[in-house]
């Protein structure tokens, strides 16, 4: 396991001016500290929406009947979020009326925790998943529907791939 500081970034994190990571909610104009002990709960929960969506996907590649991995797929995001509003938002601290500035986008993240090997990885990882995923689905003979699912898992896989890659370059 790295002992490198993990960065957190994403579409509503920012840096405030004590350089501290702030997940801004836009809906309650708040900003909330993201701690050290907190960053796993956070990468879980900002993922959770893409979380149930492959979940759904994966058990629909398994000869799940649809209904029932869309069901999964649902009760899964709705789980998800209940806890993130009741248990993740209520354990952080929080600045009211936090005015958000200085944002930080995932790319640059990558690029500042310097870790060339792990981007290397994780960009063949991610692009050998997509493609995996999709010559998984025409062995099975999924339906087309579920091919589909396949198709946009393995654009998302390869879009991770290539910024992986692109943080793997920039790195010096």
């Amino acid at each position: 396991m790295s002992t490198k500081k993990k960065i957190i970034a994403g579409k509503n994190i920012y840096k405030d001016n004590k350089n501290r990571d702030v997940l801004y909610v836009k809906s309650k104009k708040n900003g909330y500290i993201i701690q050290e002990k907190d960053q796993s709960s956070y990468t879980l929960y900002s993922n959770r929406f893409y979380i149930s969506i492959i979940a759904g996907i994966l058990a629909a590649n398994f000869n799940i009947p649809l209904i029932y991995c869309i069901i999964a797929s649902i009760i899964l995001a709705v789980f998800l979020q209940y806890r993130y509003q009741t248990h993740f938002l209520p354990s952080l601290v929080v600045i009211s009326n936090f005015k958000p500035a200085n944002k930080v986008s995932t790319l640059d993240a990558m690029v500042a925790e310097k870790d060339k090997k792990r981007n290397l990885t994780l960009a063949l990882l991610y692009v050998l998943f997509g493609v995996l995923i999709v010559i998984n689905g025409i062995q099975m003979k999924v339906s087309y529907l579920i091919l589909f699912g396949n198709i946009l898992i393995c654009i998302a896989a390869i879009y991770m791939g290539i910024m992986n890659f692109i943080a793997f370059t920039r790195i010096k």
